[in-house]
């Protein structure tokens, strides 16, 4: 049972399922736990991933309660001579990852106390290693030392923040690495500087050298490294406190963002569509789209929400594709004084979070326009008193890691959103196209959305999904935006075999805007079926009626 949950867990952190990788590494470690003997290793391991995924996601205070039960775990084993330097590298990682995600909630005690039991067990396993391995043990030794020493001075201890980094100068000394690049002797030379008060030598080492180089600190996961980069923010600010206040003041004066009734429900219907109780949890699928507004004062107005990818199974990213319909939307909207002012994406069963893909994604928004917001949207927090989404930017959109904070919001214009037609939007979306197509045999998009109060671009989106699913017999004129049932085409079809003999296909094509291949398979359906007598002749491109 206990390799049954874990390879449910290896199954789903493939996936990017978060949530549910963590769920079964910690339904694994417990059974491996409870096994005991030989399998307590397994049992840290299990909790040991679970941590790391929680960093990932930045909930580090959960993070820390399962990196102490698999340093529990560890600790208990009795392992051969072999297996003991192993055994001390997983317990110094446990100890400086619960050292750094101790300092997420500023508990800088906690942060200096796993730091040194870190050091404890890289101090053994120095005398263990071959000296090929001992440099790179060193390099770990400089960079916890020159990290104890950072949590020292957030705690006001100088005296023995001191004391560190020389211990750390020397063993960088001592190891006579001519890389002085090293991300550990970097860090020792940045908290020097701090405690001399050079301001322009720490910002500039911290700017230039640290923060391009961040993804070389040894960790386990990258929200793991964006905390290392907050601890060192963190310091500069306590000495230079001048450059915080601002840090600060950006944030308040960033006024809220007004969303329009129908802009929420355009994201909620394009997000549920994809990903609702009705769909098997792990057909549950992202989607994309650009928010559309305006901006008055230090609020940002969000008009219209428009649909720009669906059907990730994660991870949604703006791709070379996209920037042919998101300069279509752009035209559009300055049409109407408006502009693109962020981004949506869902997060189907996963929390409302930026990852590490998003914050890429908005630093391409940010970095263009200031105001610009990210809306994350995941049904699974919908409730009476949730409309299942929040608003995030990122704190600084120019830097290599950057962290990311709410903003405020309120839905203006129209019916405040009711949770049970919420929860069920996607259900009457489809049930209002569906009872439209059979009532109407060819219709434009345009029509479809004003009879149904829906965006036209939201129709385009859904609409080949909602024919595919239901197996119904409709053709898509995507060209000029209009959907015609099979039995309407194969008129219109027969009348053009009457007015042309032989028939081009390229009419077919250029009448009702599908492509070569879809004219031949429609020909061949209707010869196939009796409707039409003649030969398709595929070399000449045209239809020869008998």
């Amino acid at each position: 049972m206990s390799e049954s949950y874990e390879s449910f867990a290896n199954k789903y952190l493939n996936e990017g399922n978060y949530v549910e990788a963590i769920k079964y590494y910690l339904f694994a470690a417990k059974s491996y736990q409870e096994d005991g003997g030989i399998f307590l290793e397994d049992a840290a391991n299990c909790y040991n991933n679970a941590s790391t995924l929680y960093t990932e996601m930045g909930n580090f205070d959960r993070a820390i309660i399962y990196y102490q039960k698999a340093i529990a775990c560890y600790l208990k084993i009795e392992p051969d001579i072999e297996d003991k330097k192993s055994l001390f590298h997983n317990i110094v990682a446990v100890c400086e990852d619960i050292a750094i995600s101790s300092t997420a909630s500023e508990n800088y005690d906690d942060g200096s106390k796993f730091f040194l039991k870190a050091l404890e067990f890289l101090t053994k396993i120095l005398e263990m290693e071959d000296d090929l391995i001992k440099r790179y043990i060193n390099n770990q030794i400089v960079l916890d030392y020159s990290l104890c020493s950072l949590c020292f001075i957030m705690n006001n201890e100088e005296e023995k923040a001191v004391n560190f980094v020389k211990k750390a100068a020397e063993i960088a000394h001592g190891a006579k690495s001519s890389q002085q690049t090293e991300i550990s002797t970097l860090t020792s030379i940045y908290t020097v500087h701090i405690l001399k008060r050079n301001h322009d030598a720490a910002l500039k080492l911290l700017k230039e050298e640290i923060e391009p180089n961040a993804p070389l600190f040894s960790c386990r996961s990258t929200g793991l490294q964006a905390q290392i980069m907050t601890l060192l923010y963190k310091v500069f600010h306590k000495y230079f406190p001048g450059e915080q206040m601002y840090y600060y003041k950006e944030k308040i004066e960033e006024g809220i963002v007004k969303i329009r009734e129908k802009a929420y429900r355009m994201i909620a219907l394009h997000s549920m569509f994809f990903g609702n109780r009705d769909i098997a949890r792990a057909e549950w699928k992202e989607i994309y789209g650009l928010l559309i507004g305006k901006v008055n004062n230090e609020d940002v107005i969000i008009t219209d929400a428009i649909p720009i990818t669906s059907g990730k199974k994660y991870e949604v990213e703006f791709e070379s594709e996209h920037y042919s319909k998101a300069a279509e939307i752009d035209s559009i909207a300055a049409e109407k004084d408006l502009f693109v002012t962020g981004w949506y994406h869902s997060h189907p069963g996963i929390g409302l979070f930026l990852s590490n893909t998003d914050v890429k994604n908005h630093m391409g928004y940010q970095s263009i326009n200031p105001k610009a917001v990210a809306l994350v949207f995941d049904f699974t927090d919908l409730d009476e008193n949730n409309l299942g989404f929040k608003i995030f930017k990122l704190d600084n959109p120019s830097s290599h890691i950057s962290k990311y904070h709410l903003i405020s919001w309120k839905i203006i214009k129209g019916t405040a959103p009711n949770y049970k037609e919420i929860i069920n939007i996607h259900k009457d979306f489809i049930e209002n196209i569906i009872s439209l197509m059979k009532s109407r045999k060819s219709m434009g998009y345009e029509e479809i959305s004003k009879t149904l109060d829906v965006s036209k671009f939201i129709v385009a989106e859904l609409l080949p999904e909602i024919i595919k699913r239901h197996g119904l017999d409709i053709i898509l004129d995507q060209e000029n935006q209009r959907y015609i049932t099979k039995d309407l085409l194969f008129r219109k079809i027969l009348n053009l075999s009457r007015e042309f003999n032989p028939l081009p296909i390229k009419n077919i094509v250029s009448s009702f805007g599908m492509t070569k291949e879809q004219a031949f398979e429609i020909l061949e359906e209707m010869v196939q079926t009796n409707l039409i007598h003649g030969e398709i002749h595929r070399a000449s491109e045209q239809f020869v009626k008998k």
